[in-house]
């Protein structure tokens, strides 16, 4: 029993969640993005150690007893593989029992090394460009995902003889890394980081793009703090703004409902009327002399003043005994004649108009209008 034990570091070793059904992957084939996708099956497979059965390190045993052990991790291989694949794609894929024919037509099927493939990376990387919506590190992960597909469609050379001792193949490697670091300059936002990539250019030796990297995302996270902090800002001056329009709002006077009980007038109080406390300065910057307002604010209009006062004046020179003046005639006459002089009246007026009655009104009119007789 002791012999037919697996080792737990041997590739035929089932771990204890390893189960058929099991997605090994967070990528799933959608048919453009195999390069992606196959890298991320490779990283699971060999996190397991059993890449090898895809690859084809790992063969298929002529032993029988080490047969079984080999048919159980590939059927389990084989159903990994097929349960990262979307199910339409999957539908269409010819049955394969070995995962090493299976990963080999998917390969040819999706992985294409072809000039316009290879033309259509090269395009999307000198177009590749960080817009307003785009954070760096999105940019970053776009650029670098170009990149990748790109390796893995065309490697590089490197020496083949292992008798190079000038290690080019390294400094290969520098050319490329340098030429992605300044095409990661070319795209990025100049309205925002051009200073900083002005700065980080002209360093001796150099910078590296994953510094030149880090260096925009501090620059990123500084601006989105000061810019919450001036919304911040702008969003307390606008509540305050509010707050006081509604304060004003609620303090608001309907005038239409304040009434005077001395002018006997609406639109204001007792406390506010100028005929009882005085006209102020801006009334006759306004209006010019005293009284010379709107109709409403005057005691009177100056027609009627006009007419009574010419009433009074044939009142008080006409000769006939049954309309001689009277006490109260006289009190009417002196009262106008007070209240022509100024707008503001006098006690002697308020006392004047006091007394007045309409039957004296009527006839002062009245005299005033009699045709002259002989």
């Amino acid at each position: 029993m002791g012999e037919d034990k697996i080792d737990s570091a041997s590739p035929f070793y089932p771990g204890s969640g390893d189960q058929p059904g099991n997605l090994i992957s967070h990528v799933i084939l959608k048919g453009d993005n195999y390069l992606a996708w196959s890298r991320a099956i490779t990283l699971s497979l060999k996190s397991r150690r059993k890449f090898g059965f895809v690859d084809g390190t790992i063969n298929k045993p002529a032993e029988k007893k080490k047969l079984l052990d080999w048919e159980t991790v590939n059927s389990m291989l084989v159903s990994w593989v097929l349960r990262a694949i979307e199910p339409k794609i999957a539908a269409s894929i010819p049955y394969f029992e070995e995962v090493k024919k299976l990963w080999d037509y998917l390969e040819k099927r999706f992985c294409e090394s072809s000039g316009p493939r290879l033309q259509q990376l090269r395009a999307a990387i000198t177009n590749c460009k960080q817009t307003k919506a785009m954070s760096i590190e999105e940019y970053y992960t776009t650029l670098m995902g170009y990149y990748g597909d790109l390796l893995r469609l065309k490697p590089p050379h490197g020496c083949e003889c292992g008798k190079c001792e000038c290690d080019v193949a390294a400094k290969i490697e520098l050319d490329r890394e340098e030429e992605k670091l300044h095409q990661f300059w070319v795209g990025i936002d100049d309205d925002k980081y051009s200073v900083v990539r002005t700065n980080l250019l002209s360093q001796q030796p150099p910078t590296s793009l994953e510094r030149a990297y880090q260096a925009l995302l501090q620059e990123e996270r500084s601006r989105n703090i000061a810019q919450s902090k001036s919304q911040t800002e702008d969003a307390h001056v606008f509540a305050l703004l509010l707050d006081r329009k509604s304060v004003q709002s609620s303090h608001r006077v309907d005038k239409s409902k304040l009434y005077c009980t001395h002018c006997k007038r609406s639109g204001h109080e007792n406390s506010g009327c100028f005929m009882l406390h005085g006209y102020p300065d801006w009334w006759l910057e306004k209006y010019g002399k005293k009284g010379g307002g709107p109709s409403a604010a005057r005691p009177s209009s100056s027609a009627p003043a006009a007419t009574l006062s010419a009433a009074s004046a044939s009142a008080s020179t006409a000769a006939a005994p049954r309309h001689a003046a009277t006490d109260h005639g006289k009190a009417v006459v002196r009262a106008i004649a007070v209240g022509g002089v100024s707008s503001s009246p006098s006690p002697d007026t308020l006392s004047a108009l006091s007394d007045l009655q309409p039957e004296h009104i009527k006839n002062s009119v009245e005299y005033g209008h009699q045709p002259p007789t002989g």
